[in-house]
């Protein structure tokens, strides 16, 4: 019965007409008329407004609610039908089952649907929206049923092996994990995401726990597994290609006051559960600017979990301060409105005894399995280049001279480069006789309407004019996404519109290959591709998925390498391991760059804000979380706009994090800046090039903390190379502040 209420439309129960006046946050904005076949709201605010469409009605828990109604939105607002859910006179849900839609050409339906939660005694059905639209709606109705008798009071069911043993309460979903090597107890607590009726069932050595979600979920399997270490949760919806809301489910592993955080934000973060300071994040597994790697853990008083994420192109983790402490909570997102793909998997690993390497050598063993560990010296038996520019800073340079820039760097001694500033083909011929791997930036993303060109002081180059109008995502409106946004001649802001990735790719075969008849690049930079979230298109002759845009991104990233360049992309995640060679911005944590970044890359910083010292070049925070897993896989630099010598006074630790971590630097610059500042320039390359002599293509096997403030750091290679980093204001066995020492492989060097 659930299924058929779900996915049918519903030709029974009473129907929706206005009832009483339109409400409007912001006064005299909106206005309210009958049409012959419904209504039409008009509003002109910027805030938001509710009408209600029936008269308070009778609800028990567990009743399902449906309402249902074609709807057409055209404007920049949104609207959507939703239920006020109370208990007497206290409100429990104010727009249960809420999933508002966006302004468009076509009409669609604004079906909400929700469970009662306990406690509740009526309910109204009523259309609410946000921002100026004009909205009409009509021959709507809802239903309401009865879903039978819930019964909570099952006694808790457990599941054990030789390491664990788990508890699981029905009621809630509480699960409590007991480590039999250590006698640690995890917590396990209850989703975020409300439900009612359920019910828990012990069969072939696994627990299936069943209920029905509050708001919008109709109906829910999870499947709780334990093999050996391993916890192993299995989410499954009752139907699919229903409309689904954002699920939390299973609950975070609760975090003590003592824990911390271990993150692939980037190269790495680490945070305190009880640190006061850290903002909370939102981490998306679909994008370089969220999770880099399908995983998240949790160190507590020598012992670990690590959460592997099944399908990250579903996933969020949402760092969430719960009573004073961040905990770490999963996310299940929809696809196209819908749960999309029928199950979800989320595996969490305890560990009796561990470390940061620990949770890093679990992972890489996962990544293996799952085909993603393609090394550099892999690549670099299809391509030389490879090995060059693992080795290579990065040089970018939006000067004109560029090949006086080129010269200025090769005669003050440096030999391997990645010349990431493009130019001409007589250019780039002089660059490559230097012997530096010539790049240049390319996108294909942004597209502006080329009837605005005119209006625009400038165009670039690299704009996917072709895709203009037929090949931009467009929502589920029918609208095309905005992107990227420029200022016209009068200053007036103008958005690019979003390329669809899966039009691309044609687009790019033709521009490179044209290209390279005449320019002799040997790599190539495509920016946005690993950085910016997968996205989804409603255009009927492109349709696709976030794990469609994925793949089609791949696909981008492997044509480039199929050219025969070495490839790079911007941020990075490891989705694009097996296709490219290098990231710039893995080794710039996202959220703690400086403001303008993107927009201002040259731009140099006499001084830097606090989120850049604290988080981005801080001991505290950073660790080379994607060099243990993928640092032989993968070269990893600065952002463009967060380069070396961004800030004169903070060159030195920019260094000593690339010797550290054994990654090339990036330098933005200019032939007048190169000849300003030459010494200070040689000294960065002379310096990291001591470590990457020895670290490129190598694995990192181990990182160290060699002092409570973690101001002294150690990193350890498959070949022996040892480089050891002083970041604070006191010697360290001989080591001087703000100084890296370097043991080659094969030193006798004991370590201190």
């Amino acid at each position: 019965m659930l299924v058929a209420l779900l996915l049918g439309v519903l030709t029974m129960g009473q129907s929706l007409k206005p009832v009483g006046d339109l409400w409007t946050r912001e006064p005299n904005t909106g206005t309210l008329t009958r049409t012959d076949s419904g209504f039409r709201v008009v509003h002109t605010g910027e805030q938001d407004w509710a009408l209600n469409l029936s008269e308070t009605f009778a609800v028990k828990p567990g009743d399902l609610l449906i309402a249902d109604a074609p709807i057409r939105v055209v404007g920049a607002g949104s609207a959507g039908l939703s239920f006020v859910i109370r208990a007497g006179e206290r409100t429990l849900l104010w727009t249960a089952g809420h999933r508002p839609r966006t302004g468009g050409l076509r009409t669609q339906s604004a079906r909400a649907m929700a469970i009662v939660p306990d406690e509740a005694t009526h309910a109204q059905v009523r259309l609410t929206g946000s921002g100026p639209a004009e909205v009409e709606l009509t021959s709507g109705r809802y239903t309401v049923e009865n879903l039978g008798p819930s019964s909570t009071d099952q006694a808790p069911l457990s599941l054990e092996s030789r390491e664990l043993r788990v508890v699981v309460e029905p009621a809630t979903l509480r699960t409590t994990v007991t480590d039999r090597r250590n006698g640690r107890r995890w917590t396990v607590r209850p989703p975020a995401t409300r439900f009612v009726r359920p019910r828990a069932t012990m069969a072939k050595g696994q627990i299936r726990w069943e209920a029905l979600g509050v708001d919008g979920l109709i109906g829910l399997t999870v499947l709780v597994e334990l093999k050996g270490a391993e916890l192993r949760w299995t989410v499954q919806p009752v139907a699919a290609q229903a409309p689904a809301p954002d699920l939390q489910i299973p609950g975070p592993v609760e975090a003590s006051p003592t824990a911390e955080h271990i993150l692939p934000v980037n190269m790495g973060l680490r945070v305190a559960a009880n640190d006061a300071k850290f903002e909370p994040l939102w981490l998306v597994g679909y994008g370089g600017h969220g999770l880099s790697m399908a995983f998240y853990g949790q160190l507590d008083r020598g012992a670990g979990v690590l959460s592997l994420v099944g399908e990250s192109d579903d996933f969020l983790l949402a760092m969430i301060r719960r009573d004073g402490l961040l905990q770490a909570n999963p996310v299940w997102r929809p696809q196209m409105g819908t749960f999309g793909r029928p199950i979800r998997h989320l595996t969490q690993v305890f560990f009796g005894k561990a470390d940061l390497n620990d949770l890093a050598q679990r992972y890489r063993a996962e990544a293996k399995r799952k085909g993603l560990l393609v090394t550099l010296a892999e690549k670099a038996k299809k391509n030389p280049n490879v090995a060059s520019v693992a080795r290579a800073a990065n040089l970018w340079t939006w000067s004109d001279d560029k090949v006086g820039l080129a010269q200025a760097a090769h005669d003050a001694g440096f030999r391997n480069v990645l010349w990431s500033g493009g130019g001409s083909p007589e250019v780039l011929k002089k660059v490559a006789g230097l012997g530096f791997v010539p790049s240049r930036y390319d996108i294909y993303q942004d597209v502006m309407d080329p009837s605005r060109y005119a209006d625009l002081p400038w165009t670039h180059p690299d704009w996917t004019a072709e895709a203009w109008p037929n090949g931009l995502v467009r929502d589920a409106n029918g609208d095309w996404v905005r992107g990227w946004v420029v200022q016209d001649k009068q200053g007036k802001d103008v958005p690019c519109a979003v390329c669809c990735d899966l039009e691309a790719i044609a687009i790019a075969r033709k521009r490179i290959g044209d290209e390279l008849k005449t320019h002799p690049f040997r790599a190539r930079f495509i920016d946005t591709t690993t950085a910016s979230e997968y996205r989804e298109c409603y255009d009927p002759r492109h349709p696709m998925t976030r794990s469609q845009s994925r793949d089609a991104r791949m696909r981008l990233l492997q044509l480039v390498t199929d050219f025969g360049l070495v490839t790079g992309s911007e941020t990075g995640h490891e989705a694009a391991v097996p296709h490219l060679v290098f990231f710039e911005g893995m080794m710039s944590l996202g959220p703690y760059r400086v403001d303008d970044a993107g927009t201002n890359p040259p731009k140099l910083y006499p001084a830097l804000p606090d989120k850049v010292l604290t988080y981005q070049l801080g001991p505290k925070y950073r660790i080379p979380l994607w060099q243990l897993v993928y640092g032989d896989c993968t070269v990893s630099t600065w952002y463009w706009g967060d380069f070396s010598n961004k800030n004169a006074a903070t060159w030195d630790l920019r260094d000593g994090w690339n010797m550290l971590y054994g990654t090339p630097p990036m330098y933005f610059t200019d032939p007048s800046g190169f000849a300003a500042s030459r010494a200070r320039f040689v000294k960065s390359y002379e310096d990291t090039q001591k470590v990457l002599r020895f670290a490129a293509m190598r694995r990192m096997t181990k990182f160290e903390d060699l002092t409570p403030d973690r101001a002294v750091q150690r990193t350890t290679w498959d070949n022996g190379l040892r480089v050891t980093a002083n970041f604070g204001n006191r010697a360290f066995g001989g080591l001087a502040p703000n100084r890296v020492r370097v043991d080659p492989p094969g030193s006798q060097r004991s370590p201190r």
